[in-house]
């Protein structure tokens, strides 16, 4: 299987020794942003149309190569103006772990994207993916 069908076959949050991997209860599915490659500066990424009212259960971003420096900061938003949440890869770390969002409910018509605000300062970090679970309401 590819990381996208892992991903969205989540169906129950697995706890092993370094914590929770996903969110609590089963979910809908996930829908995973990639940005291949060395990592800048993003200001809003592709866009991802909700096709129906969802709640937003949790945020994960990762990297193959890990920041150094400064941690790698990535924005969640929904139709580039209420931020739905953000999370943090620290320096040295390949995964920001599973974060609530700020905001949890979006609408049927409304749109998704990622923002990049800050990347590693001596190594900036490769081949980010971020995961947005969401559960259909």
């Amino acid at each position: 299987m590819t990381e996208v069908e892992i991903i969205q076959n989540v169906t129950e949050v697995e706890v092993i020794s370094g914590g929770m991997q996903g969110p609590p209860g089963p979910i809908a599915f996930a829908i995973p942003f990639s940005r291949p490659g060395e990592q800048g500066v993003l200001d809003a990424g592709t866009p991802w149309y909700v096709e129906q009212d969802v709640t937003v259960r949790g945020i994960r971003a990762s990297v193959k190569t890990a920041p150094a420096g400064a941690p790698i900061i990535v924005q969640v938003w929904l139709d580039s103006v209420t931020l739905v949440g953000e999370v943090e890869i620290p320096a040295g770390a390949v995964t920001s772990g599973f974060t609530p969002p700020d905001e949890a409910e979006l609408e049927s018509g409304g749109y998704l994207t990622v923002s990049v605000t800050s990347v590693g300062t001596t190594e900036p970090g490769a081949d980010l993916v971020v995961a947005v679970w969401m559960e259909a309401v």
